[in-house]
């Protein structure tokens, strides 16, 4: 009877130790006024690097160029599949490819301009890249987890009004080794996660809020 009771209760803290490695999504959000009409058609700008953005490979960073496509791609498709119309990539090629780039904050106006005349879009999402990081090194041993963080704002077409804002940013938490753990033995044992893969639990994170505020 004892160890009847015993086992019930280590299968749960086993669960809950679980849980509690895969935390939801960290994401701060801020609305500044309701984004539901701006919700109907949104046009997202290819993502900038933030000024500050953590690149550097020797810390399994990646260029800025495919951490900036990456984190679009994901959004667009977050969007999509939480019901959010977003303007296909083509349409929005056509229209901003030859257009020069400052930042986000600065060019904020300007895409919502556009976005209203050209692409009929109802509200354009401008973000920023600020952490892409794989996990360092290519042995099982590697104890640098992903980490990713990102910002982006939900703008009125077309003056460019502020509607709401998003910044996620979350690296892999990996359990404690025990004294007499083998490093080898927990990395090996560890479900590394890419940073596309973080990134995706934000962009869907994201998604969902806007869902929910719209």
């Amino acid at each position: 009877m004892q160890l009847k009771r015993i086992l019930p209760t280590s299968l749960f803290l086993v669960a809950l130790a679980a849980a509690c490695l895969t935390p939801a999504p960290t994401l701060e959000e801020r609305t500044y006024a309701p984004p539901g009409p701006a919700l109907a058609r949104v046009a997202v700008i290819p993502f900038y690097a933030h000024r500050s953005y953590e690149g550097s490979s020797r810390l399994g960073g990646v260029s800025a160029a495919v951490a900036t496509d990456r984190t679009t791609r994901h959004v667009v498709e977050a969007l999509t599949a939480n019901g959010i119309e977003v303007v296909p990539e083509e349409e929005l090629d056509a229209v901003i490819a030859d257009m020069p780039r400052s930042n986000a904050a600065i060019d904020a106006k300007v895409f919502a301009d556009l976005a209203g005349r050209e692409l009929a879009a109802t509200g354009v999402i401008l973000g920023e890249v600020i952490r892409f990081r794989e996990p360092r090194g290519a042995s099982p041993a590697a104890r640098r987890p992903a980490s990713v963080a990102y910002q982006l704002t939900l703008y009125e077409v077309p003056d460019a009004y502020k509607l709401w804002t998003g910044r996620f940013d979350e690296t892999q938490v990996i359990p404690p080794q025990r004294d007499d753990e083998d490093p080898l033995e927990l990395s090996t044992s560890v479900d590394w996660k890419s940073a596309d893969e973080i990134a995706i639990r934000g962009a869907d994170a994201v998604a969902k809020a806007l869902v929910r505020v719209r």
